[in-house]
């Protein structure tokens, strides 16, 4: 990385920008605020990089993107809030990185601002799956990171639950685990909403997981149980509340052989909902004081949606608010 390391970089102002058609690990430096192609050994960039000051545009520091070695990386495992994964959990990811590239960079705080004893030059905050993938499947030496400049410990947690909680594959208990983990007891949900950019309804149906049993709750990460069976299950007594699940899995696996018929007669056989499950729907749309799914509220009523496909299409709604 010419003649300086990145922390030198960072603290010279200097920024090493991916080049395009660059393989890993290899960049050049830009210089903030000045002549945007000059490196900080006196080169210059490749043809092919655009001049900041010649285009008009202003450059946007905090987004800059650094080629950091990944031996300048602390990756603390008990600061991620998502639960631990194998390494080749992580095998399909590096696949798609080594056919299309690093999409989206991963996100570092620097060592000086942070109070967690870090070692390296730069704690992880968010990429944890993607650093791993690179490291172990695709012997990179360096990946490209976005360096956060005077992000507190406190941004930096919060930073990294919601950019896990963008993530499609983070079931309802490991988003109720992270909330856990990054927000003491007692916490309002208004204050949680607020830090989180998140509707209250969603917090408050995340927290309601954790009031279950560790049985059950382990039944709603594999999607056993719903979030409105949840809704359910947390205003019974504990020893109502297993056997309760047990009988709402039960019908929906009865629900569910009603439909191994010949594809050509399916529609007859679908379930359509009870009054009692559309009432609890419609209480919880209001609640959540959404009105734009119409459409999928009578899909799921004639069933052919299935519960899990809804509550994925109200967080959704939740999440654009």
């Amino acid at each position: 990385m010419n003649n300086c390391t990145v922390a030198q970089l960072v603290e010279r102002g200097t920024v090493n920008p991916v080049v395009p058609g660059s393989s890993p690990g290899s960049a050049a430096c830009v210089g903030l605020g000045g002549a945007c192609g000059v490196g900080c050994d006196g080169g210059t960039h490749p043809p092919d990089v655009l001049s900041c000051t010649d285009a008009g545009m202003e450059r946007l520091s905090h987004y800059d993107v650094y080629d950091v070695p990944l031996s300048d990386i602390w990756a603390d495992p008990d600061f991620n809030c998502r639960n631990a994964f194998t390494p080749q959990s992580v095998k399909g990811l590096a696949d798609n990185i080594g056919r299309t590239g690093l999409e989206m960079p991963v996100i570092l705080q620097r060592r000086e601002d942070s109070q967690a004893g870090c070692v390296q030059p730069f704690r992880l905050i968010a990429g944890f799956r993607r650093l791993a993938a690179v490291k172990t499947f695709l012997n990179w030496s360096h990946i490209p990171a976005n360096i956060r400049g005077g992000l507190t410990d406190r941004a930096a947690e919060i930073l990294n639950l919601t950019e896990n909680l963008e993530r499609e594959d983070l079931n309802p208990l490991e988003q109720a685990q992270a909330i856990v983990r990054r927000f003491p007891a007692g916490s309002s949900l208004r204050v949680i909403s607020q830090e989180m950019n998140r509707d209250t309804r969603w917090i408050h149906q995340r927290l309601r997981i954790m009031e279950l049993p560790p049985e059950l709750r382990e039944k709603v990460a594999a999607r056993m149980l719903t979030l409105l069976d949840v809704d359910v299950l947390v205003k019974l007594q504990p020893d109502e509340q297993i056997k309760a699940a047990e009988e709402l899995i039960a019908a929906r696996g009865a629900r569910k052989r009603k439909l191994n018929v010949n594809p050509r007669y399916r529609r007859k056989f679908r379930y359509r909902r009870g009054k009692e499950d559309i009432n609890a729907r419609i209480a919880q749309l209001m609640e959540a004081g959404l009105s734009g799914l119409a459409t999928r509220f009578g899909a799921w009523i004639a069933g052919y949606i299935s519960d899990d496909e809804f509550d994925q299409d109200i967080d959704q709604e939740l999440r654009r608010r």
